[in-house]
């Protein structure tokens, strides 16, 4: 799975459905989790749609050891 940046925030890739089109995301850290009023994490989870205009503008990727070398 990847390692990615969404909204500037370290994510890993979970899973993914639909022909890997819809993919989920988790927080890597929990303090870059969503917080709610009362200070408990939010939106644990991301789903997203791989190349839609939200992925385009918010997800980046991420050079970890496997991709450097992958390539």
């Amino acid at each position: 799975m990847r390692i990615l940046l969404y909204k500037d925030k370290l994510v890993e890739e979970i899973g993914h459905v639909q022909n890997e089109r819809v993919v989920f995301l988790r927080y890597v850290r929990r303090e870059d989790m969503p917080k709610c009023k009362c200070g408990e994490a939010i939106d644990e989870k991301i789903s997203i749609i791989e190349g839609c205009r939200n992925w385009e503008s918010e997800i980046e990727g991420v050079e970890t050891i496997l991709t450097k070398f992958h390539d």
